[in-house]
């Protein structure tokens, strides 16, 4: 009980005192009010992580980041392989004529950019996503829990749930303050609301969490599902570059978001399939007890 009010009043010392400096940040940073807030709930959630979780050396093998022999096959292999799935899906769409070519023209310098960008954007989320939910969330549930299989459900459900918090948008006028702040962090719950709509891609979301979750469990590493998380968002991001989705049958076959559809969703039943099939090296690894 002690450690549940401790960790609510660092939230609430989060939330406090990024309400109070977005408001005068953007009085003289060129960036959008929501972009600035957000930017500081993330930078004092990671120095909050660094100051009170302390993450040790040897914790990292327990949250399944060991260096080992095959931890840049694991990731090559699976990335290349989540990259190829959703090239898959994107040529069955072209195929079906529910999307088109949409060549940008941004020039040698531009795509380069832009490539460089696609990348460094894939392999951070792929990182971060993973040692939080794969590795920080789902070690601690499997702790407090005892069990496997509910820890890996519930991950995988907190993983689908969150992709929606601050999909609903809120006005905020010319000169926000710290009002206008605390509007932007109630305003991502209003989302839920919205179920009718969002039950699709959270249900592929938490299908794919499940996947992920088996690679940790059968490769005792996050260097796989990091693998595989990056290269699946890599190709969503190239394909955004690259096609215009029509989105005639959204529910059958899916829109850009890729995992809202029957067509996404059989997509990841064959991936499943194909890791399942990889005979893996099994590892020992030292507190990553699966």
């Amino acid at each position: 009980m002690k450690s549940f009010f401790k960790f609510l009043a660092i939230v609430l010392a989060i939330v406090l005192l990024s309400s109070l400096l977005a408001p005068w940040l953007f009085t003289f940073l060129p960036f959008k009010f929501e972009r600035i807030l957000h930017r500081l709930i993330m930078i004092f959630t990671l120095l909050a992580i660094v100051l009170f979780v302390r993450v040790k050396k040897e914790n990292l093998m327990g949250f399944g980041l060991e260096r080992r022999a095959d931890s840049l096959s694991l990731f090559l292999k699976t990335f290349f392989l989540g990259m190829s799935a959703i090239v898959l899906f994107s040529v069955l769409k072209l195929f079906l004529h529910d999307a088109e070519w949409s060549l940008q023209r941004p020039g040698l310098v531009g795509w380069a950019l832009e490539l460089t960008k696609i990348t460094l954007g894939a392999l951070i989320i792929g990182l971060l996503e993973e040692f939080f939910f794969r590795g920080y969330v789902f070690n601690t549930l499997k702790k407090k829990s005892g069990s496997l299989l509910l820890s890996i459900l519930m991950t995988s459900t907190i993983y689908s749930l969150i992709h929606f918090v601050g999909e609903h948008k809120i006005l905020i006028g010319p000169n926000p303050t710290f009002f206008d702040s605390l509007k932007l962090i109630g305003a991502p719950f209003l989302t839920f609301f919205e179920w009718r709509t969002l039950w699709p891609q959270a249900l592929g979301l938490f299908i794919f969490g499940l996947i992920l979750n088996d690679l940790v469990v059968r490769t005792k590493s996050l260097y796989a599902s990091i693998g595989l998380h990056a290269g699946c968002v890599y190709a969503v991001k190239l394909d955004g570059m690259l096609l215009n989705h029509i989105n005639r049958h959204p529910l059958y076959l899916g829109t850009e978001k890729v995992l809202d559809g029957f067509l996404g969703w059989g997509l990841l039943f064959v991936l499943f399939l194909l890791l399942r099939w990889y005979p893996f090296q099994k590892y020992r690894v030292p507190n990553f007890n699966l």
